[in-house]
C-alpha cells in the first residue's frame, strides 16, 4: 500500500502549503476541462506512478551499493508535478505570473523551471527529486497526445517564428520611440 499511503502525508506544513498552491493554481482549469471523475484518476495514476518510481529507483540504488538505505518519501508532489505537467501540455502559451520572484513565465516552461530550482535550492529535508520525475514522466506518458503537440517539430518552428517576429517588432519598436525621443531633444 505504501506506493499509495505515501502521498497523503507530508514533511511539514511548508511542503503542504506549496503542494496545495500549486494543486490549486493548476488543477481547477484541468478539472474543469476533464471532469471531476478523470482529474481523480489523473491525479491518482500520477501519484501512484510516481511512488512506484521512487520503489523502482530505490531497487536499482540497492543493487548498485547494497549498504545504502532508502530513503522514506512522503508527499504529494509526485501527483502534483504530475497535475503541472498536465496543464503544462494543455495550456503551454498561457502566462503564468510567478510568486518568487515575480515574473511572467510561458506555462511549457514552469516544469524545466522548477526543477532547476529543485536542483538550485536543493538538499532541503528529504525532498524526492525522483518522485517529481516521476510525476512528470507518468503524466507525460498518459498525455502522450498533448505531448506530441506541443513538442514537435511544427510547433518548434512556429515558436522559433513567432520568437523572431517579436524581437523585429520591439527593435521597430524601439527605434521608433528613439526617433521620438530624438526628435523632442531637438525642439
Amino acid at each position: 500500500w505504501q506506493p499509495f499511503t505515501y502521498m497523503w502525508l507530508h514533511g511539514g506544513p511548508l511542503h503542504l502549503l506549496f503542494n496545495m498552491l500549486f494543486l490549486w493554481m493548476a488543477g481547477p482549469p484541468l478539472e474543469m476541462v476533464w471532469g471531476s471523475q478523470r482529474f481523480l484518476k489523473f491525479y491518482l495514476q500520477c501519484g501512484i506512478g510516481a511512488g512506484l518510481v521512487i520503489l523502482g529507483w530505490n531497487g536499482l540504488l540497492s543493487i548498485w551499493d547494497p549498504w545504502m538505505r532508502a530513503v522514506p518519501t512522503l508527499g504529494a508532489s509526485g501527483a502534483i508535478y504530475g497535475i503541472v505537467t498536465g496543464f503544462c501540455l494543455l495550456w503551454p502559451d498561457r502566462t503564468i505570473i510567478l510568486l518568487f520572484p515575480p515574473m511572467p513565465i510561458r506555462a511549457i516552461w514552469l516544469v524545466p523551471l522548477l526543477f532547476f530550482l529543485d536542483f538550485l535550492f536543493g538538499g532541503v529535508g528529504n525532498v524526492s527529486y525522483i518522485g517529481h520525475l516521476g510525476g512528470v514522466l507518468v503524466a507525460a506518458g498518459l498525455m502522450r497526445r498533448e505531448l506530441r503537440s506541443a513538442i514537435n517539430w511544427r510547433s518548434l518552428r512556429y515558436r522559433w517564428h513567432r520568437m523572431r517576429m517579436r524581437n523585429r517588432l520591439r527593435a521597430v519598436r524601439r527605434d521608433e520611440w528613439e526617433r521620438r525621443r530624438n526628435d523632442d531633444v531637438r525642439h
